[in-house]
């Protein structure tokens, strides 16, 4: 979180960038490309329980999106000026909301974007209970703090929005597989899963908001976070 204008935009901008630029020229016309981001590109704006923060873009207004790439390789005053005043803590997640609003400014490529929140330990992954009863990042933590200028902070009593990263690998795999076909006829012809049984009406609701994206090509972003005490999350 501590690298610089320059270093935050060639690592989070320019690789996405170019790695969008390669997608675009594989033989699958319908590849899809997806862009891992987080969940704190909304700025100095917070979520609720009730009202969580939309799977929108966040507005740079006034500022533009490219503007700001440039200037973060380069003066980096317009950029730095954007980020004071949008709210932004960090390079990491400005030039992240950044990337988002370039990779939406095309429309040729199927794009996912997925906002992990803060990624804890494996939950269920190589096998449920092998990180002990109480899975920390502790120790990873002092380590970086001891070898690199990493920040680091204390939640207080506030609820830590966090997401086990077997849980979220498992999320990131089950949306980028979604098979794409631009061709079919209908929400449910677009997003083809050859193992779902469409007689079972449950199991059809349960899809409901992958057969909703039927535009194409596609662009859609995805929050991932956990509920610990759902019911979902003991399964």
């Amino acid at each position: 979180f501590t690298q610089t204008m320059e270093d935050a935009a060639v690592s989070n901008i320019t690789s996405s960038l170019q790695m969008r630029s390669l997608t675009r020229k594989l033989s699958n016309k319908n590849a899809k490309f997806v862009y891992i981001s987080t969940a704190f590109v909304h700025g100095c704006e917070t979520g609720t329980k009730t009202e969580p923060l939309p799977e929108t873009l966040f507005s740079l207004h006034p500022y533009d999106p490219l503007e700001l790439y440039k200037s973060m390789l380069g003066t980096q005053s317009y950029a730095s000026a954007a980020m004071n005043a949008l709210g932004f803590p960090n390079t990491y997640t400005f030039s992240k909301c950044i990337c988002e609003h370039l990779l939406h400014g095309e429309n040729d490529q199927n794009t996912l974007i997925i906002r992990p929140s803060i990624v804890g330990p494996s939950v269920q992954e190589p096998f449920e209970g092998w990180a002990g009863e109480k899975p920390s990042t502790i120790v990873a933590a002092a380590c970086l703090y001891l070898k690199f200028p990493y920040n680091m902070w204390c939640f207080g009593k506030e609820t830590v929005p966090f997401v086990p990263v077997d849980v979220l690998c498992r999320a990131i795999i089950s949306r980028a597989f979604i098979c794409l076909d631009p061709d079919a006829s209908g929400i449910e012809g677009a997003f083809s899963d050859p193992s779902a049984d469409y007689d079972n009406e449950e199991k059809k609701e349960s899809l409901q908001f992958d057969h909703s994206l039927a535009n194409y090509p596609r662009k859609y972003i995805v929050t991932v976070a956990w509920d610990a005490s759902s019911h979902e999350s003991a399964s």
